[in-house]
């Protein structure tokens, strides 16, 4: 999955990824972070890890917040990790409660060993693309990737929360 950063003479730049699907995405990025996807009246908010509360467990959960400007809330919101070869499942809500106009959703908490997180141990900057998507009570999708970015620094505090040791 190759991914680059290309910009053109307007300044601006995307990042560029191949996803699970096999699609080639553009992810538009402003002083080096993604910028919030929006469509229609949905904005994704955030999309990133979170802390346990509780540190001794050693696990981190993800966290995904979107607003949502309609006026019928959708039906169900299911939330994947589409950055490597194989989708992986983060948050199915097939009853979603908003709290003024606000959608929050929770993965399950994950331990170092979760396939979620193995991106965890590698020592570089990891971008991740998460792909929500949205039904609404007629049926129809809408669908948002979101990236987010981990540098390497922050990811140092991910592996201490997880109990990784490096050798």
């Amino acid at each position: 999955m190759a991914a680059m950063v290309v910009g053109c003479a307007t300044g601006d730049y995307a990042y560029v990824t191949t996803i699970s699907t096999g699609e080639r995405i553009q992810i538009p990025l402003v002083n080096g972070s993604p910028v919030p996807a929006k469509k229609g009246n949905i904005s994704i908010m955030h999309a990133g890890l979170v802390p346990n509360p509780n540190p001794q467990d050693k696990q981190l959960k993800y966290l995904f917040d979107l607003e949502d400007k309609s006026l019928v809330p959708a039906k169900s919101i299911v939330v994947e990790d589409v950055s490597d070869e194989r989708a992986m499942p983060m948050v199915e809500d097939l009853a979603p409660k908003y709290d003024n106009k606000r959608w929050y959703g929770f993965s399950r908490l994950l331990d170092a060993d979760a396939p979620e997180l193995a991106w965890v141990g590698h020592l570089d900057n990891s971008t991740r693309v998460f792909r929500f998507t949205v039904t609404a009570a007629d049926g129809s999708k809408i669908i948002l990737d979101q990236a987010w970015i981990a540098p390497s620094w922050a990811k140092v505090g991910m592996r201490q929360a997880l109990g990784i040791k490096l050798k």
